[in-house]
């Protein structure tokens, strides 16, 4: 059974309100790029580095959240790349990993966009 997600002005609305869930955020992506990191090479492996060092940084609400999207995004992309993990999932009969942590991405590049707009106006 596929879990409902929020639409983007929801979760947005939650992460103003609860700090906590960015963390469990960061985390989930830490943990995945961390997992990633065994699979990474060269290029890929400096690249996830960056962006994992990125997510720790102390800048504004929107763009941790932006930050956080493209670490999940470098995930997939090294997910997608290996040829003995195309097709790994997270859950039985799920879809593959590297699709979850690209969906994973964009979801949060709208929410930081919702975010973006909130503190705009």
């Amino acid at each position: 059974m596929a879990t409902l997600l929020p639409t983007p002005a929801e979760a947005a609305a939650t992460l103003q309100q609860d700090t906590s869930m960015l963390q469990r955020t960061r985390e989930q992506a830490r943990n995945a790029a961390l997992l990633a990191a065994m699979m990474a090479c060269g290029e890929q492996a400096r690249v996830l580095s960056r962006a994992l060092a990125a997510v720790e940084e102390p800048v504004d609400l929107p763009t941790q959240v932006y930050l956080i999207g493209r670490l999940y995004r470098h995930v997939a992309t090294i997910y997608a790349g290996r040829l003995d993990t195309p097709t790994m999932r997270l859950e039985p009969h799920g879809i593959p990993a590297s699709e979850v942590f690209k969906e994973r991405g964009e979801f949060l590049h709208l929410v930081s966009q919702q975010l973006a707009l909130a503190v705009a106006a």
